[in-house]
């Protein structure tokens, strides 16, 4: 077993000597190279080297190399153990629902950044998501070194070409615009709607323009006008057939709700207008819905059912939005929701007669 074992590490050595000659261009094997290689092997040229093998007892045949023995305790309380390999595995889990990233543990989630404090400079008007911060991942790699060695990647900032931000900026003027502006100031609001209607490399300005859309609804519900621009500037949108608006459906429908069923949309007797263009646009969707089922079904149904109970509210404008709302989905959903209250609407129509007439003065007759 010895003179095996010693054949073995001489043959080793011998070859390893051999690729030194022959990396080295030499076609003759010096003695160098048997030194070197016997150095690079853990062998080397002292006696002391050489393995020593001892025969385990009550045996015949039976050898093993010698070496110290060493209790656990010592070797745990000498020794420090390395960390635990993490376990390997594949976990599912979703990356975005609907456009939205799901706060779960496999998901990083951005930093919160402090509120500016009173007299601080404004914020950028560009969208927050798309500005460069260049110094972000280093300083989290500082956080993640003091606290333990542990990085942390954050999400990579969404980028868009310096074009996408001036056009974000001129549609957000225009919407923004009181009155129409024209010459050298804001475009128009019909100019801006047959642009989103028509141009076919919006698709990553989507994620700021849907947003921006259903906020100066909210800002606006006291402006007819003003609404009848962001309506139009989303039937521009929803026209588009360049883009796909599936992920960010669900950002519009509650603003469109908001111009049908509001208790107060506008002044005077502008609102009607507001409502049947609404409605036309809940229109528009349930129409493209048709392609979509599957992503759309859930969401199109929350606003049946929200319409439906707005049909009985106490204020008229809220009642007829809901009903013009409804009609927008075609007659099965009529039947379904709008014939079974026909009673209940005759009700509401003879009372609204005989209120009619309770406040309606009397002629004077000289």
């Amino acid at each position: 077993m010895a003179e095996r074992l010693a054949l073995q590490r001489t043959a080793e050595m011998v070859d390893t000597a051999a690729k030194y000659a022959f990396h080295s261009k030499r076609s003759v094997l010096t003695v160098p190279d048997l030194h070197v290689a016997g150095g690079a092997s853990g062998h080397g040229d002292a006696a002391a080297a050489m393995p020593q093998v001892l025969r385990v007892t009550d045996t015949v045949d039976l050898l093993c190399r010698a070496e110290a023995e060493v209790e656990a305790t010592n070797a745990l309380s000498v020794a420090r153990l390395p960390a635990a390999p993490l376990e390997v595995g594949v976990t599912p889990h979703w990356l975005a629902i609907n456009g939205v990233q799901p706060a779960t543990v496999e998901n990083a989630q951005p930093r919160r950044t402090a509120a500016p404090a009173r007299g601080a400079a404004a914020p950028s008007p560009r969208p927050a998501a798309a500005q460069r911060q260049p110094q972000a991942g280093a300083a989290a790699e500082q956080q993640g070194e003091a606290a333990g060695g542990i990085v942390a990647s954050l999400p990579l900032k969404h980028s868009m070409p310096e074009e996408l931000h001036l056009y974000y900026d001129v549609v957000r003027r225009a919407l923004q615009a009181k009155g129409g502006a024209h010459g050298c100031g804001p475009l128009p609001g019909h100019a801006v709607a047959a642009s989103l209607a028509t141009d076919p490399g919006l698709q990553p300005v989507l994620p700021y323009l849907v947003p921006l859309l259903a906020e100066e609804v909210s800002k606006n519900l006291g402006d007819a006008r003003q609404l009848h621009t962001i309506l139009s500037a989303t039937r521009g949108l929803l026209s588009n057939a360049n883009l796909n608006l599936i992920p960010y459906i669900h950002h519009l429908l509650p603003a469109i709700l908001s111009c049908l069923v509001a208790r107060k949309v506008g002044t005077g007797e502008d609102h009607w207008a507001v409502r049947d263009e609404a409605a036309s646009l809940l229109a528009l969707v349930a129409r493209g819905s048709q392609q979509h089922r599957d992503e759309l079904a859930a969401a199109l149904t929350r606003v049946q059912k929200t319409l439906a109970s707005s049909l009985f509210a106490d204020a008229l404008p809220t009642q007829y939005g809901s009903l013009v709302g409804l009609t927008a989905f075609g007659a099965p959903v009529l039947m379904t929701t709008v014939v079974p209250s026909l009673a209940r609407f005759s009700d509401l129509f003879e009372e609204g007669k005989q209120t009619a007439a309770t406040l309606q003065k009397p002629s004077c007759v000289e």
